[in-house]
């Protein structure tokens, strides 16, 4: 996406080598993942059995978004290990050549600029994007959830370029990136 949010590319890598020629052909200044980036505090492996499984399976930026009422995994959650381990490998990998790495929850972003999720439909997802100034969907075919997520992943890199989101920083963690939220003493009184 470029910053006038038109996307320069929508589709689908399902491999590491994939996902590098993307890379070096767009070369982008930032890549926002949809994954934990790091694991919880005080944890040095996944391993349930390990010492360190005592300091639990939820990250502090984990904890954040809950108490802010967005449903999020468990860093550590069995089923999610493998995307956590992905998403921690691909971070690393981007930053050491040189691209700056953030770490998005699309569902949060949606809810706090008023996108339907995809539970609502991929249709809704997709004009609600479109409402938020997201240009270069594709109109000829329907756009993945996971592509649709994707570019809300995107928005929120454009907006943090801008200076438009808010950020969870943890000591030694890639930030955890949100749009701004309008604070309630800014918000119109309701009628």
């Amino acid at each position: 996406m470029d910053r006038r949010r038109r996307l320069r590319l929508l589709s689908t890598a399902r491999h590491d080598d994939e996902i590098d020629a993307v890379i070096q052909r767009l070369r982008p200044a930032l890549v926002c993942i949809d994954a934990p980036l790091a694991l919880p505090e005080g944890r040095d492996c996944v391993d349930s059995t390990c010492a360190c499984a005592t300091a639990g399976i939820l990250r502090a930026v984990d904890r954040f978004c809950i108490a802010a009422g967005y449903r999020v995994y468990p860093t550590l959650l069995p089923s999610m290990v493998g995307l956590t381990l992905r998403g921690i490998e691909l971070a690393d990998r981007l930053r050491t050549v040189g691209i700056a790495v953030l770490e998005v929850y699309p569902g949060m972003a949606q809810d706090i600029l008023s996108i339907p999720r995809k539970r609502q439909g991929v249709d809704a997802l997709a004009r609600g994007l479109r409402r938020v100034g997201v240009r270069g969907l594709p109109r000829a075919r329907v756009a993945t959830h996971d592509e649709l997520d994707a570019a809300t992943c995107a928005l929120v890199g454009v907006m943090y370029l801008d200076g438009a989101t808010e950020q969870y920083d943890t000591a030694g963690e890639p930030p955890f990136v949100f749009p701004a939220r309008v604070p309630d003493s800014m918000l119109p009184p309701r009628a």
